[in-house]
């Protein structure tokens, strides 16, 4: 009767010690979450981190010099036809309020279609556009020419176009400014 008082108390007194304040900071943490999940931030707002990827996509449209839609394979068996916005560059508007933003537009409109127009491309970094409704990714592309080569980030052969600027979030600047298109490279600047 002893020895199973003895075990009641022990048994009592460790759920009592991990139940009083004084232990409390005995207590594990849990650890914490990967960066690749969805979680609620400080004042319940939802957050997202971009996806590391990859995801391959199949380009089906050209948007704009900036923008396509995509058939984008998530999981087995699972695609997602979505608008997917190049992450790094900023391209002239189609909608635009002069002359020469409505040439560079058309010029980085149809630059993108050269590189990516029905092809095969590889998303990594997937996030929430600012926007919503699109998908902001690093947009890496295969030679069709050289199957076995490494892929090429889009953003850094649009760049060397010089049809786009270079973006990473913020307020853009407007292309009908005088001497917005001279930072671009000097053979492919739009009139």
């Amino acid at each position: 009767m002893t020895k199973l008082r003895s075990v009641v108390l022990t048994a009592s007194a460790a759920l009592l010690a991990t139940t009083s304040p004084a232990a409390s900071h005995r207590r594990t943490v849990a650890p914490p979450r990967p960066a690749t999940t969805a979680r609620f931030g400080l004042g319940g707002s939802f957050r997202r981190d971009p996806l590391p990827g990859p995801y391959p996509a199949m380009v089906t449209h050209i948007i704009d010099g900036d923008t396509f839609e995509a058939k984008m394979r998530i999981w087995f068996g699972l695609e997602k036809v979505t608008l997917v916005r190049v992450r790094g560059i900023d391209a002239p508007e189609l909608h635009a309020r002069c002359a020469a933003e409505a040439r560079g537009a058309r010029a980085a409109r149809s630059t993108l279609r050269d590189f990516i127009g029905g092809r095969r491309v590889m998303l990594r970094e997937v996030g929430v556009d600012k926007y919503g409704g699109r998908i902001d990714a690093s947009v890496w592309v295969y030679d069709p020419t050289a199957p076995q080569a490494p892929p090429e980030n889009l953003d850094g052969l649009m760049l060397a176009a010089g049809l786009v600027r270079v973006y990473h979030g913020g307020r853009r600047h407007g292309w009908c400014t005088k001497g917005a298109f001279a930072a671009l490279a000097p053979d492919q600047r739009a009139p």
